[in-house]
Parts: C-alpha cells; sequence; structure tokens
C-alpha cells in the first residue's frame, strides 16, 4: 500500500492522499500537479492501453478550491493559453466543428472520424443534446433557469455521455467527461466533473480550464460566487513515452507567477438586471456565438497583427474579459495564418511580443496576458523563457 499525506495546506498549497482515498485537495492544480504526478509515478499500477503504457489510479478525487487560477503552470509544462481560452469558448458557443478548434490544436484532427466535426464534442452535447422525443436540448440554458429559479436545487445534471450515441460506437472520439454537476450553497457555486478517463498532462489540465471557466460564466449569469471545483476520474493515467514526463520537476514556478499575475474574475456588463435572466443569458451567448465567427473570419482575411485590435473593440463595451479574450484570440488566428507564408517567423513571433507588451495595460485578465506573451517567446530562438520573468522582457536580447 502507498498511503500518502504529503504537507499540510497552509505551507504548500495541497494535501494529497493514497491509498483508497487517493483524494488531491489543492489551492489551484498548479500546486498539486507535480506532487500528483509524483505519487502517480511512484504508486501508479502499470497498465496497457490501446494508445500505450500508463502508470493508473483508480477513482482518483481532484478538489481545487480556487479554481479561478486555472491555467496550470509548472517548470518544464509550457501551457498555451489560446488553445485554453479557444477550447473553452468552443464548448460554452456548442460547437462541434473542426475548423475553429484545429486553428489552435492540430492534434484534434486526429480524432475526427469525417475530418468535419468530433463526434464527442462536448460543446454540441452542452448546447443541443436530444431531448424527449428527440428534440435539441440546450443542457446549459436549462441548468442556469432552474438555478436561477430554484437555487437549493438538488436534481441538476448535465450529461456529456449519450449511451444511445456512444455506448459501443469504434468512433476515435468519445466522451471522456460524462457528467456536470452543479450545487448553489449560501449563494457560492459549486461544481462537480465526472471523467471516465483523464491523461494527467493533458486532459486533467484542459478540463481543470474549461470547466472552471464555464462555470464561472453560470456564475456571472447566476449573480454567484465560483469556490470550489471538483473532478472525480474513474482512470487518472499518464503515458509513459510522455516526453514530459522526464521535463517537469518540483520547483514551484506557479507560486511565483501567481504572486506577479493573480487572476481576476470575469466581468459582464449586463443590460437585463439580475431578474431578467433570459435578457441577461441572451446577451453574454450572443457574445459567446458571434466571437468563434468573427475569429473565423479574421484568419481568411489574414489581417496584420497590429489591426486585430480594432477588430474586437466591440466586444470592450460589453466586457472587459471577452475583450481581452477576443483579442488574444485574433491574434494568434492571425500569427497561424501568417506562419503559412511568412518567412521570417522569429521576426513575427517579436511583432506579437510587442504588440502585447504595448497593450499590458489595457488587459484586465493578467495571467492570460502573461501566458500570451511567454508563449511566443519560448519560440524565438529555442529560448526558454520562464514565466516569472516575463515582465521585465527586453526584445533587444531577441
Amino acid at each position: 500500500m502507498c498511503v500518502l499525506n504529503l504537507l499540510k495546506m497552509n505551507d504548500s498549497g495541497y494535501e494529497l492522499y493514497g491509498d483508497e482515498i487517493n483524494t488531491l485537495v489543492c489551492r489551484s492544480f498548479s500546486d498539486g500537479y507535480y506532487p500528483l504526478f509524483s505519487y502517480l509515478r511512484d504508486c501508479g499500477a502499470f497498465t496497457p492501453s490501446r494508445l500505450g503504457d500508463t502508470k493508473e489510479l483508480l477513482t482518483f478525487k481532484t478538489v481545487i478550491l480556487e479554481p479561478l487560477k486555472r491555467s496550470t503552470v509548472a517548470f518544464g509544462r509550457h501551457v498555451n493559453i489560446f488553445f485554453h481560452l479557444a477550447e473553452s469558448l468552443w464548448v460554452l458557443s456548442g460547437r462541434d466543428d473542426l475548423k475553429f478548434i484545429a486553428l489552435f490544436n492540430s492534434r484534434f484532427r486526429s480524432s475526427s472520424d469525417d475530418g468535419i466535426s468530433l463526434h464527442g464534442a462536448y460543446g454540441k452535447r452542452l448546447r443541443s443534446s436530444r431531448g424527449q422525443g428527440g428534440a435539441p436540448v440546450d443542457q446549459f440554458y436549462e441548468a442556469c433557469a432552474k438555478l436561477n429559479e430554484f437555487p437549493d436545487l438538488r436534481r441538476l445534471v448535465v450529461s456529456l455521455w449519450d449511451s444511445g450515441l456512444d455506448l459501443g460506437n469504434p468512433s476515435r472520439d468519445l466522451p471522456c467527461n460524462t457528467q456536470l454537476m452543479f450545487r448553489v450553497r449560501e449563494g457560492e457555486l459549486y461544481t462537480t466533473v465526472v471523467n471516465r478517463s483523464n491523461d494527467l498532462h493533458w486532459g486533467v489540465i484542459a478540463n481543470i480550464f474549461q470547466f472552471s471557466l464555464l462555470s464561472e460564466v453560470m456564475a456571472l449569469l447566476l449573480d454567484l460566487g465560483f469556490v470550489k471545483q471538483t473532478h472525480i476520474a474513474q482512470s487518472l493515467h499518464y503515458y509513459l513515452d510522455n516526453p514530459l514526463n522526464q521535463k517537469l520537476n518540483g520547483e514551484r514556478l506557479h507560486d511565483h507567477f501567481y504572486a506577479l499575475y493573480p487572476p481576476s474574475p470575469l466581468v459582464f456588463n449586463f443590460a437585463a438586471g439580475t431578474d431578467e435572466f433570459r435578457g441577461r443569458f441572451d446577451e453574454l451567448d450572443g457574445v459567446l456565438r458571434s466571437l468563434p465567427e468573427l475569429i473565423l473570419e479574421a484568419f481568411d482575411k489574414g489581417n496584420e497583427p497590429e489591426d486585430l485590435w480594432h477588430d474586437s473593440a466591440c466586444f470592450c463595451l460589453v466586457s472587459d474579459s471577452f475583450y481581452d479574450i477576443a483579442r488574444l484570440l485574433l491574434l494568434y488566428a492571425c500569427y497561424q495564418k501568417k506562419l503559412l507564408t511568412e518567412e521570417n517567423r522569429e521576426a513575427l513571433r517579436k511583432r506579437c511580443v510587442q504588440l502585447l507588451l504595448d497593450t499590458r495595460a489595457s488587459f484586465r485578465h493578467q495571467d492570460y496576458w502573461a501566458l500570451a506573451v511567454n508563449h511566443f517567446l519560448c519560440r524565438m530562438n529555442g529560448r526558454h523563457t520562464f514565466v516569472d520573468q516575463i515582465s521585465d522582457v527586453n526584445l533587444g536580447n531577441y
């Protein structure tokens, strides 16, 4: 038996319990990421799978007490903030198309059965699942509306797994996360995510980000606080051939990062009052659905990075948060388009960094801003710039 109760929360930001308890409680997932990897490496069972050999723990529970610190920051593990924001938007807007999400992560193409869409896309299941008689149901709206009317409700389950579509299906892409559950207590939202199979290095980190953002959007609509996020994985594992296994170490980079760039809550300037839920929902939903289309349009046009801030100015009027997200995703779409023809990629990356540095003061979400700068710097001349040092960037050294 391997039983761990490593350090107390007030010293390290996490408590990890092994054996049959199999629970990590942490302030942010960054606090517990490396300790959990070490525990999985030392105590996980060697388990073959269709994609390669793994180390696996069964029925593992992760509790996150500060879910706004949704970006996992670790030494040797660079976060692609553009992908995490894009995937969250892709889910919230109800999409399943490969065209949008593959712009931010080309690996999704290998999971598509038809080269057009993804069978297990959470967004389509969240926003237009099959209801009684086959009619589409917007589970996200229904869940929010029910909690708005009955805050004490304990019957809220959003299903991302559909046995009629998924059980026995040989698709390349079946939903890993199967259920979302929401509970309100004393004016604060608690989220529980149930997962059938979760890879520590890729799946867990992406799931924590996207479902944290989804939950905060729900809390914003309902005028609630968002205080705790819990993930329950039937199979928590990592693949033995993943290069990240050799790159990670226990240096607490995230402490420096979040001290310099603390997260800010989402904001939205609702015209409708708190007692006009349908109006509030439609206002925010309009932004969620229009932003991906704007990004795809910008990619097709191939605009200059310096011009993109004008394309996203409309979002500034309704939400500083979505203005930040719009600018970052538009910048990345432009960058991806220009990579197709740009001969001097270092100069292109330098332009992107300079634009971000010049506009830093206008970003509400400084953690997203910092990770965006770091993303480009890490790709310039093969350098490995660390997120706690980017506030002192001197592009003359590149």
